[in-house]
């Protein structure tokens, strides 16, 4: 028996499918007759419907926007030049919509005349947030372990040497007690060492699990930068005392701003590990952290004894999977933090200019959109 045909009880336009697949059909045209499909107007959150060029990049996020113009799409739409033949093109960008960054993927074609000359560019748009955010969440998750991985052994070491302290305090205070009658003072003082001991490692637990928890999308919180470093310190002074790395931090007790404090201490703990690795070899090792406010900002400086990084490296330290640490580094440090940076509308980047390996974190004290 042949199929059924449908048709007629199902009327969808290519319109109607497009929406349904949750894509935004667009065409840009030599002569000018343009078309933004209502698709694309709800996918980069434009204000207006009117289907000109200036209109669909207006939402593109400025770290993005070169990139896009300078891509064979936007070249063309741009100049429209002797393009050759009909080619395909993909490109992504980020939009700010409705307060939010959203992340979107296009597909186009670039169809030319008989002459070679481009005349129309035609394709769709896709918001690809979900996808890209459970990838990070994944990079993310990755970079933890691999940064946890690096400080297992000074951890156990952190652990273990406190117990055997504690335990030889305590057989002490038990050979004490048997002493008829016990020395008060010398059972005060074992007993304050133990006390002291017990303390130091509920630190560096609590340390452990505030950076190891769930990395949910959190609300964004007023928070002291300083309990964050506090927090940052717990998981690395170990290690900087194993590679005898001097600390100093200048960080005002009443500086706060509002972030997810979490994701910041993961920032800071990346940053504090990579200039101990990058200087643990130095005959001068120290590292700085100078915090301040400035014209609604927190800046925050991350400064070591290192005496810069070569250009041709500095150019590529920010981009996944690239590192200088064969077999150790995983290459998704940096970009992580700047991500997370992003994701508190601020920026993280290198310091050219200054005369030792400079990082600057710039984060808003108030994070934007409504409240």
């Amino acid at each position: 028996m042949p199929p059924k045909d449908l048709s007629h009880e199902y009327s969808l336009t290519p319109q109607d499918i497009l929406m349904a697949c949750k894509l935004g059909f667009w065409a840009f045209k030599k002569n000018g007759q343009h078309v933004l499909g209502s698709g694309v107007s709800e996918i980069l959150g434009l204000s207006s419907k009117t289907p000109t060029f200036e209109n669909f990049i207006s939402t593109i996020h400025p770290q993005d926007l070169d990139g896009f113009l300078n891509s064979p799409v936007g070249m063309t739409v741009g100049k429209w030049p002797l393009s050759g033949p009909t080619a395909s093109a993909t490109f992504d960008f980020r939009v700010n919509h409705s307060g939010s960054v959203r992340y979107i993927q296009g597909r186009a074609q670039i169809r030319s005349d008989k002459d070679g000359a481009a005349e129309e560019v035609v394709g769709v748009l896709e918001d690809v947030t979900e996808y890209k955010l459970m990838e990070k969440q994944r990079f993310e998750t990755q970079e933890r372990l691999a940064q946890l991985g690096q400080m297992v052994a000074t951890i156990i070491h952190e652990i273990n040497t406190p117990l055997t302290v504690m335990s030889f305090y305590a057989q002490s205070l038990e050979h004490e007690a048997a002493e008829s009658p016990p020395d008060v003072a010398k059972v005060q003082l074992q007993a304050g060492h133990i006390s002291r001991l017990s303390l130091k490692m509920a630190k560096m637990m609590r340390s452990m699990k505030f950076y190891m928890a769930p990395r949910v999308n959190r609300e964004f919180e007023m928070a002291t930068l300083s309990s964050i470093f506090k927090e940052a310190m717990g998981l690395c002074e170990e290690k900087l005392r194993q590679e005898n790395v001097t600390i100093s931090a200048a960080i005002p007790e009443s500086l706060s701003l509002e972030c997810r404090p979490i994701q910041l201490c993961q920032v800071l703990t990346n940053l504090l590990i990579n200039s101990v690795e990058a200087i643990r070899l130095l005959p001068e090792r120290w590292i700085h952290v100078e915090a301040r406010e400035e014209k609604q900002k927190v800046i925050i400086q991350v400064t070591d004894s290192g005496l810069g990084i070569p250009p041709e490296i500095a150019r590529l330290i920010m981009l996944p999977f690239f590192t200088t640490r064969e077999n150790e580094g995983t290459g998704l440090g940096l970009p992580l933090c700047c991500e997370l940076a992003d994701q508190h509308h601020g920026s993280l980047r290198y310091d050219e200019h200054s005369t030792r390996t400079t990082f600057v974190l710039d984060l808003p004290m108030r994070q934007p959109g409504p409240r």
